[in-house]
């Protein structure tokens, strides 16, 4: 559950008291946020007065003039007419807003285009191992900003979907959700970012289950904000860092496109738990991800594997805090590939493609090999295909397979393998006719250059195998899916 947002502005963002700060930093952060407000009336000011003196009236042209007009005054107000407004400059703030909003946010805040750094994503969200995470994370750490804002905004018909859709699933009859139109509800139903909005609506719709549809969709984009600025703390190292130490305030805004004015909502009731929470800083994939196509899944296991061959790999150590835990137990999975491999102690699956855990759906048996067309092996994985919506799989040999090389001696020996105990002479069958391939290839040739190309012949035959036997997978590759 989340808490209900601060209903009152603060123009010098707060008293000082926050949690892990200091005097020289809750000054400066102070002075950055009072300059944004006292921009932001100025832009107010002019969106009003602009209305009032129906300058352009409803000539988008002219509208577009007197914003161009405003915006040089801005320049010239902030970096001189003579000065290079493509110098570099100390960047103030780092703002998170919808890229849907009204108006740029240097607009919003009548600011020197330089001295904020803008992220723009649909819907103002962001999740726990995306691009907008990445971005802030790239801003901190090369030009420390003091603030970091998420900025919502009201009306947002994005989060406006995300209300109507959950109001849809508790069967809420209600006049108001034909404010959103159907056809835009039923191309985001499945949308992944609406699914990231769903959180704030339930948030909403509990804290004013009574409210009108407006209402609601009011209360939702405000507490979306706090889900940024939430998923911010508990999935980044970095913020959470620079928070806890005082170098960086995030800090809550709430955008009104009608009136031009900007509520500074001020920290997240709960800063100070999480700049506690100290994340590891990594991330796993869960049921929640979207599937990764084929090829990109492909150059992930190349280059995960061109690491782990040049002595650089690691991505499979995570440092399992309580909320990588959760996620990997109650989070569902979503692997990238299916990998087939040998049971082989010498050849660990996630190692040799420095995955990490939830990556790879992970099948092994000595030879790497499809018996029959009916099993465990074959079901499992028809099983990642249609459940997990996988789109690679791969089968995985190794130089000096024990059971390739045991099909080769059996080959050169004659052996009647189904006269050997249990069922390792079953297994080796299936491999015995890439061991004959090679031979028949390599007559002259020794057991380790005969092994080595068996093992490439015995990894063609597993393919085939695999697609000729089960029609869900042959289907899959028809299709190029």
């Amino acid at each position: 559950k989340m808490h209900a947002p601060p209903s009152v502005a603060s123009t010098s963002g707060g008293s000082g008291d926050f949690c892990g700060g200091n005097g020289a930093d809750d000054a400066l952060q102070d002075e950055v946020l009072f300059e944004l407000l006292e921009g932001n009336r100025k832009y107010v000011r002019w969106l009003r007065d602009h209305r009032q003196s129906g300058d352009g009236g409803g000539d988008a042209e002219a509208r577009g003039d007197g914003m161009c007009d405003y915006l040089q005054q801005i320049e010239e107000d902030k970096i001189g007419k003579n000065r290079a407004p493509l110098r570099p400059v100390q960047p103030k703030a780092l703002v998170i807003s919808c890229s849907r909003s009204f108006s740029p946010m240097d607009h919003v805040f009548s600011a020197d285009a330089r001295a904020l750094i803008s992220i723009r994503v649909c819907g103002y969200t962001c999740t726990g191992a995306d691009s907008v995470i990445g971005s802030v994370e790239f801003a901190l750490a090369e030009q420390a900003p003091p603030v970091l804002m998420v900025v919502g905004n009201a009306r947002n018909d994005v989060v406006a979907a995300a209300v109507a859709l959950v109001l849809q699933r508790r069967q809420c009859a209600s006049p108001t959700l034909k404010q959103v139109s159907n056809g835009f509800l039923k191309e985001l139903k499945n949308s992944s970012l609406i699914k990231l909005l769903e959180d704030a609506a339930e948030d909403a719709l509990q804290q004013q289950p009574d409210g009108t549809f407006d209402e609601i969709v009011d209360l939702a984009c405000r507490m979306n904000v706090w889900r940024t600025i939430e998923t911010l703390h508990k999935h980044s190292q970095i913020v959470c860092a620079a928070a806890a130490e005082g170098s960086l305030r995030v800090v809550g805004a709430y955008f009104d496109a009608q009136t031009g004015g900007v509520l500074i909502m001020g920290e997240h009731p709960s800063a100070c738990e999480f700049t506690a929470l100290n994340p590891s800083g990594d991330v796993v994939r869960t049921a929640g991800d979207q599937p990764v196509p084929a090829e990109e899944a492909h150059a992930m296991l190349v280059s995960g594997n061109n690491r782990y061959a040049n002595g650089k790999g690691g991505l499979t150590v995570v440092q399992g805090d309580d909320r990588l835990l959760k996620q990997l137990s109650e989070g569902g999975q979503n692997p990238v590939s299916i990998v087939m491999g040998c049971a082989d102690s010498r050849a660990p699956i996630e190692i040799l493609f420095d995955m990490r855990p939830g990556d790879l759906f992970v099948l092994r048996n000595a030879g790497n090999t499809c018996p029959h067309n009916q099993g465990s092996l074959l079901g499992s994985a028809e099983y990642s295909v249609t459940r997990l919506h996988t789109k690679l799989l791969v089968v995985a040999g190794h130089t000096k397979c024990g059971a390739v090389t045991a099909a080769i001696q059996a080959v050169r020996k004659n052996k009647d393998l189904l006269s050997m105990s249990g069922s390792i002479g079953e297994l080796l069958i299936d491999i015995v006719a890439a061991a004959k391939r090679a031979i028949d290839e390599l007559p002259d040739s020794s057991l380790a250059e005969q092994v080595k190309l068996a093992t490439r012949y015995n990894v063609f035959n597993t393919i085939r195998k695999i697609i000729q036997g089960s029609d869900i997978i042959y289907t899959g590759v028809k299709v190029e899916e």
